[in-house]
C-alpha cells in the first residue's frame, strides 16, 4: 500500500523545508543578478576599450554587486581601462 502523506504537511519538517527552499530561491536570485551585472559591465568595457586583459577580468570576478555598480559609473569618465580599475 503506498504512503500518501506529504512531508510538507509535517508540523516540524514542513516549515523547515519551506524556509530552506525560500532561502535557496533568494540566494539564486542574488547570484543571478550579480552574474547579470558582471556580464553587462564586461560588455560595456569591451565596447569602450576593446578586449579585456586577463588581469582586469580576474579583478572583475572578485567584485561584489555594489562594487560592480560603482565600476559602471566610473566607466563614464575613465580614459583607459587602467583608469577604470585605479
Amino acid at each position: 500500500m503506498p504512503i500518501l502523506d506529504d512531508i510538507m504537511d509535517h508540523d516540524l519538517l514542513g516549515p523547515a523545508i519551506g524556509q530552506g527552499r525560500e532561502e535557496g530561491r533568494e540566494e539564486g536570485r542574488e547570484e543571478g543578478l550579480h552574474q547579470g551585472e558582471l556580464r553587462l559591465l564586461r560588455f560595456q568595457i569591451q565596447e569602450r576599450f576593446g578586449t579585456i586583459p586577463a588581469w582586469a577580468s580576474q579583478r572583475l570576478e572578485t567584485f561584489t554587486s555594489s562594487e560592480l555598480e560603482q565600476m559602471a559609473l566610473k566607466l563614464f569618465n575613465a580614459e583607459t581601462i587602467e583608469d577604470l580599475f585605479a
